[in-house]
């Protein structure tokens, strides 16, 4: 049984990037897919686009892992839809929904909103349930249109993935996509190793090793 890395990880090596392709298209092919090509890297695996419009991400991230298996069990409104989850060793494999993309100009916009609301003491990490300072209340009611459109769709995701069961930490522009006219949450990490229980992390690893060795038997596919 290969053990879970529950202390440090290592981040996204270009050395690594063949034994994620390798994993991409098997899962890929477990799924009747076909990888067209990568979409990009991020500091710890890759993405890759589909035949069928969709993602494959490939991440060494066990706590990104976690948070997408709570979303994939309890399918959060607001929140990237995951499809399937598999396990390949220490790298796992995430089959989600493709989001539109901002453009640059917005993706700049989003990242100076939200460094506009923390200078306020508004985070949106907490959702909509956190009880602000006064002078982050006074904020919140003065908002521009395009802020308060922003921290209003990503307290709403926020608090439906809370609702998961996941603890959305990982929020910045680049995990901001839109689906149907709105701001919304993808590629969540479920807090940090030192807010969330090894227990919690362990029953989630375990649910999709069990999931991945279950599919790889039905289709007789070989580990990597």
């Amino acid at each position: 049984m290969t053990s879970i890395n529950m202390g440090h990880m290592e981040t996204y090596n270009p050395k690594d990037e063949s034994l994620f392709l390798k994993a991409a298209r098997r899962f890929a092919k477990s799924n009747g897919l076909e990888i067209l090509n990568k979409i990009d890297n991020g500091m710890y695996g890759s993405a890759y686009l589909t035949s069928d419009n969709t993602v494959i991400k490939i991440t060494k991230d066990i706590l990104e892992v976690v948070c997408a298996s709570k979303a994939q069990e309890n399918k959060p409104k607001g929140y990237v839809s995951i499809y399937n989850i598999a396990s390949f060793g220490q790298i796992y494999a995430i089959h989600q929904e493709m989001l539109e993309i901002p453009t640059f100009d917005i993706i700049v916009e989003i990242e100076e909103s939200i460094n506009r609301m923390k200078n306020h003491g508004v985070y949106l990490s907490c959702g909509s349930s956190i009880d602000h300072e006064d002078d982050a209340k006074s904020y919140i009611e003065s908002m521009s249109d395009f802020d308060r459109t922003l921290y209003s769709d990503i307290t709403f995701s926020a608090d439906r993935l809370f609702e998961a069961g996941g603890h959305p930490y990982d929020i910045h522009a680049d995990n901001i996509a839109i689906k149907e006219g709105k701001f919304i949450l993808f590629d969540q990490k479920d807090a940090e190793f030192s807010m969330i229980s090894e227990s919690e992390i362990r029953i989630e690893i375990m649910k999709i090793r069990k999931s991945t060795l279950s599919s790889q038997k039905e289709s007789k596919t070989p580990s990597l």
